[in-house]
């Protein structure tokens, strides 16, 4: 965690990778996008029309 770049993306749960990879205190801001269990069908948005991301579909 110590030598970990300014800016790095993780691809996963946001709690787990908050508690696996973040140090505790380290972040001003967490933005998440979009609003997950809202029951919309966001694929659908981004003409993606029946593929689901792997993280929408669980």
């Amino acid at each position: 965690m110590a030598n970990q770049p300014k800016n790095q993306l993780f691809y996963g749960d946001n709690l787990e990778v908050l508690r696996r990879h973040i140090k505790d205190e380290s972040v001003d801001l967490c933005y998440i996008d979009p609003p997950f269990n809202s029951k919309r069908y966001y694929n659908q948005i981004y003409n993606n029309i029946g593929k689901e991301e792997q993280a929408q579909a669980q």
